[in-house]
C-alpha cells in the first residue's frame, strides 16, 4: 500500500524530506539518480540489509534502512565476468579439466583437473574449489584443492602457492589459464614459494622419494 506521504512526494523531493516521509523507495531512487549525494557521507553494509548514514548540512544525523540486498548488489558487479568465464570455458579446446558453477550460485564452482602426463600425479583426478570474490576480477579467484596432494606449493588446507593468484594478479587472466597454471605447477614445483619445508627439503635433498610419495598420495587420494 502506498502511503499517503509517498502519494503526496513532490518529484524535487530531497533526500530529508523523502526521510522525514519514510520513503525508502524514493531515498533509494534519489541515490541512484545522483550518487554523488554520498560522497564524503558514512555508510554501514551489511549482507541482508543496507544502513545508510546520512549528515545533513546542520550534521544531523538520519538513519535509513534501505529496502534491497546490498549483496545482491554487490555481486552485480563480477555477474557479467563469470557468466563471460563460462562462455570461455565452453570454447575451450583444452581438455584437462573440467569446471563449472555449482547448482544456481555462480560464485562456487568447482573443478577437476587431469594429474599431468609424466608425473606423480600422472593418473589422478584432483577437484578444487573456485570462489569468486564481490570484487572479481580486480581481486582474482579463491582456488583451493579439494583433494589432497603431496606438494611442496600445496598446504593442508589446500591453498596453493601461486603467484598469480596472489600479487600477480590481473583482471585479464581467465580461470582456463589459472588451471593451466596450476597444472602446470603440479608437474614443475616452485621451491621459491613453497608452504610445506619439509617437502622442499625432500625434493632437494631426495627427488625419488618426493616422486614416490606423491605418486602413492595420488594413488590413495586421487585414484579414477
Amino acid at each position: 500500500m502506498i502511503s499517503g506521504a509517498q502519494e503526496k512526494r513532490r518529484p524535487m523531493a530531497t533526500i530529508h524530506e523523502l526521510v522525514e516521509a519514510d520513503d525508502l523507495d524514493g531515498v533509494r531512487s534519489k541515490l541512484e539518480e545522483n550518487p554523488s549525494l554520498l560522497n564524503g557521507q558514512s555508510r554501514f553494509w551489511d549482507f541482508d540489509l543496507v544502513l545508510l548514514a546520512i549528515y545533513d548540512s546542520f550534521c544531523l544525523l538520519f538513519l535509513v534502512q534501505l529496502k534491497w540486498s546490498c549483496k545482491k548488489l554487490l555481486m552485480a558487479s563480477n555477474t557479467e565476468r563469470i557468466l563471460k568465464e563460462l562462455h570461455i570455458l565452453e570454447n575451450d579446446p583444452y581438455t584437462s579439466h573440467i569446471v563449472g558453477p555449482l547448482g544456481d550460485d555462480l560464485s562456487h564452482w568447482t573443478a577437476a583437473i587431469l594429474g599431468p602426463s609424466n608425473t606423480p600425479y600422472t593418473g589422478g583426478l584432483f577437484y578444487l574449489n573456485i570462489h569468486f570474490p564481490q570484487d572479481f576480477p580486480a581481486k582474482p579467484p579463491k582456488i583451493s584443492f579439494k583433494t589432497e596432494v603431496f606438494h611442496l606449493n600445496i598446504n593442508s588446507n589446500g591453498n596453493i602457492a601461486l603467484d598469480i593468484l596472489g600479487e600477480q594478479w590481473t583482471p585479464d587472466l581467465t580461470i582456463s589459464k589459472v588451471l593451466r597454471s596450476i597444472s602446470a605447477l603440479l608437474a614443475e614445483p616452485n621451491l621459491e614459494c613453497c608452504v610445506a619445508p619439509e617437502m622442499a627439503q625432500m625434493y632437494v635433498s631426495d627427488r625419488a622419494e618426493y616422486q614416490k610419495t606423491a605418486r602413492a598420495w595420488t594413488q590413495k587420494h586421487a585414484a579414477r
